[in-house]
């Protein structure tokens, strides 16, 4: 059987309903046998909410995204044959889920996260290549007006690495240190992290007979993860910055 692509988007619901508060996470995978989709939702649902650290991932995601039964949501689209990211279409496989409980703290503001990397096998891949007239522009620097390409040096390892940020971190998840009073990501969420990633790409993703990949569409190609790591500096997204509920003015 041929090798099939499949892309599941994590979608978390907030507590304060709107569309814009909703964080999403991106998973890519491919599969030579039938896709298992109930087996790879309840893998990428395992990552979340069990795992053989301290904690369960969700145990840091903070209390502005709902843990109502159901009101997360898996989404599963086939992407064989666009791979280069043109539109693939609907989703073709859905399943809602329970985000696990959090810590009972208050959290960060939105925006923030923590960081999961994961990465292709990079042995022989240069970090920077040739000038390059026709590198793709961000699409925050598109939506800026920037043109749709620019030119510069290729970057042939960022395309075999991928990001998961994990959102609304609890403050619980952070530590001060003692010198320097610098707030960095706690040594516990780092470690639970990165083992809920292990278990995902070595014990959950094998058993239902696929495999988790960085998706480059630069390279219009999946590559299998190998593995990764976890910063201790908390990531951030403009996107989901915290908008201004007020303003005090003063003369």
């Amino acid at each position: 059987m041929a090798r099939r692509f499949f892309h599941t988007r994590a979608k978390f619901q907030a507590t304060s309903l709107l569309a814009g508060d909703e964080p999403v996470n991106d998973f890519s995978w491919y599969t030579d046998g039938a896709p298992n989709f109930p087996g790879v939702h309840g893998a990428i649902v395992n990552f979340y909410n069990n795992s053989p650290g301290a904690h369960p991932v969700a145990h840091w995601i903070g209390r502005t995204l709902s843990r109502a039964a159901g009101t997360a949501q898996l989404d599963t689209t086939e992407v064989t044959g666009h791979l280069d990211g043109s539109a693939a279409g609907p989703p073709i496989a859905m399943a809602n889920w329970t985000l696990g409980a959090p810590d009972a703290v208050q959290e960060f503001p939105r925006g923030l996260a923590i960081v999961l990397d994961m990465h292709g096998d990079l042995t022989a891949i240069s970090e920077f290549g040739p000038v390059d007239a026709t590198i793709p522009t961000g699409d925050e620097a598109v939506d800026e007006g920037a043109p749709a390409t620019h030119s510069g040096r290729d970057r042939p390892r960022s395309r075999l690495r991928g990001r998961i940020f994990i959102p609304c971190p609890t403050l619980s998840s952070s530590v001060e240190d003692g010198a320097t009073r610098e707030v960095t990501v706690a040594l516990v969420p780092t470690e639970d992290l990165a083992a809920s990633a292990s278990t995902l790409l070595n014990i959950d993703m094998p058993f239902v007979t696929s495999t988790w990949a960085v998706w480059s569409r630069r390279n219009a190609a999946m590559v299998p993860v190998v593995g990764g790591w976890v910063d201790n500096a908390y990531g951030s997204s403009r996107r989901r910055r915290l908008e201004e509920q007020g303003r005090l003015l003063w003369t």
